[in-house]
């Protein structure tokens, strides 16, 4: 296979499970779609093995990326899911993948949980590696410059005066040649994040390292334009045991924004939209019952909600350990 030049792509990485246009198990259902009963009957064929719905009609009609963190590889599929192309880097050691993201020029990206960063070609040839606790999530900079979610051994006698050390997330920075740029420790701002939230509980008697689970620098937009604390390069975080989202001001290092999702939310992957409002996966919706899972469209100046979506109860839609919103269009997510 040719490189991925023509390839159309909708960023939506999904870690072994998604709520998207596709969702893969191992049932089968038929096109829905009340316009052409023919085309619906055509599309009972056994290639759509693995599809659980399907309306072609409405539904994006790029590929999409998922990785399991069950193995040490990546596939790019069909709205059919027909594999398209496959990443793989075996290593015999057991770490599967936490993460995997494909980048604009057909590289892979991918972490080995706790070991490593690396990246891959097309034809999965290594094209760079970093060794550390990588972890979650990372975000690449246009000049090669990578954030990775890693985690340290620290002491914090204030957080924790019970630990001699504990583990806790910190952001690296990392040049192509591996050289460290900036660091930022969370552990030394945990009470400063806590004093911008309405329940200080879940910071201040949850924290365990905090669980970092996601890292994104903003781009200029409609909220930086209004609000500094939303500038272009600084960074919007995810603390899933917080249940708690912040933003960090890249220069001074201080915690400038933060909005607490709810009680036993363990939230995933905020994202800033063009709009200037942030998509986020709330896994457990506010730990209401029957327990659901909703995405959220929030204005990040007001926090206020101005969209969510509601799964199904206990359904295909409900997941508790992970998650990612992706917008395919202004009018679909």
């Amino acid at each position: 296979m040719g490189t991925p030049d023509a390839v159309h792509l909708r960023s939506a990485q999904i870690l072994g499970l998604a709520i998207a246009s596709v969702a893969l198990m191992t049932a089968m259902l038929p096109d829905v779609s009340a316009q052409d009963e023919k085309k619906a009957a055509a599309d009972k064929a056994p290639d759509l093995s693995g599809v659980v719905l399907l309306n072609r009609y409405k539904c994006d009609d790029g590929y999409t990326l998922y990785s399991s963190r069950m193995t040490q590889m990546a596939h790019l599929i069909d709205i059919r899911g027909r594999e398209v192309h496959r990443w793989s880097y075996p290593q015999g050691d057991g770490h599967s993948w936490h993460y995997a993201e494909m980048q604009p020029n057909g590289h892979l990206i991918a972490m080995p949980k706790d070991k490593m960063i690396l990246e891959l070609d097309w034809d999965s040839n290594l094209v760079w590696k970093s060794e550390l606790s990588a972890h979650h999530d990372f975000y690449r900079y246009p000049n090669g410059n990578t954030i990775v979610l890693s985690r340290e051994k620290v002491t914090n006698k204030q957080l924790r005066p019970d630990k001699e050390s504990y583990n806790s997330s910190v952001f690296v920075e990392l040049t192509p040649d591996n050289e460290v740029v900036w660091e930022w420790y969370l552990n030394e701002h945990v009470i400063e994040m806590a004093e911008l939230i309405s329940d200080q509980h879940d910071i201040l008697q949850g924290f365990s390292g905090l669980h970092t689970n996601s890292v994104e620098v903003l781009p200029d937009g409609p909220a930086a334009r209004k609000d500094v604390r939303f500038k272009a390069g600084n960074v919007l975080f995810s603390c899933k045991k917080a249940n708690t989202i912040g933003v960090l001001d890249k220069a001074s290092g201080k915690v400038v924004w933060a909005w607490w999702v709810g009680p036993g939310s363990a939230q995933h992957m905020p994202t800033m939209l063009p709009n200037g409002h942030i998509l986020l996966y709330d896994n457990n919706g506010h730990d209401e019952e029957p327990e659901h899972t909703r995405i959220i469209e929030l204005d990040p100046i007001t926090k206020r909600i101005v969209w969510e979506y509601w799964g199904d109860p206990l359904g295909r839609t409900c997941r508790h350990g992970e998650g990612i919103p992706g917008r395919v269009s202004s009018q679909e997510v």
